[in-house]
């Protein structure tokens, strides 16, 4: 717990050191099928619209994380492909 922001470097390199390291948890995947007995699979559903443009100001909010207000979060995404995104082993574009 930090009082206040790190600066650049010492939140690359505690990102840098978390990449290598397993997963703080021992469930890693749980949820790809039924999840363990009192797990608590947390989901929201909303309907946005209909047609294309609203499909892609979905995609457009996701992309740009503004599921995670900035006012308290910081997003460092990961190195994969921004398109795409994994859900039980298959891949989906947005």
């Amino acid at each position: 717990m930090y009082r206040r922001r790190p600066d650049e470097t010492a939140i690359g390199g505690f990102l840098r050191h978390q990449a290598g390291q397993p997963f703080s948890y021992p469930e890693p995947g749980a949820t790809r099928g039924d999840p363990p007995v009192g797990f608590d699979l947390d989901h929201n559903r909303e309907r946005l619209g209909r047609g294309a443009a609203a499909f892609q100001a979905a995609c457009a909010a996701i992309r740009d994380w503004r599921m995670f207000p900035a006012g308290w979060t910081a997003i460092f995404p990961g190195q994969g492909d921004p398109r795409t995104f994994s859900h039980g082993g298959a891949a989906d574009g947005l």
